[in-house]
């Protein structure tokens, strides 16, 4: 590892100071970042921060609970109705 990282090559666990659509500044510079959800530069956009911002105000923050046991909600109804699988 200590190869790799005098060569440069080593990219894990730097850390993010700015992100810019699909890319983000670590200190060794820009980089395309491929291995985040937001390869599509969506992070920010500002209708999905809106849904997200709705969605939070109407389910909350947490997970509900696992499925089985009364976190299922109607967002997973609606979904598996979409996909066919209800």
């Amino acid at each position: 590892m200590a190869g790799l990282r005098r060569a440069g090559h080593y990219h894990f666990f730097q850390p993010g100071q700015a992100l810019d659509g699909a890319w983000v500044q670590t200190p060794d510079g820009s980089k395309l970042m491929l291995a985040t959800y937001n390869y599509l530069g969506l992070l920010g956009h500002p209708d999905i921060a809106a849904a997200v911002e709705r969605a939070t105000r109407h389910y909350g923050s947490g997970t509900h609970g696992v499925r089985i046991f009364g976190g299922t909600l109607d967002l997973h109804r609606q979904l598996e109705a979409w996909m066919g699988t209800s």
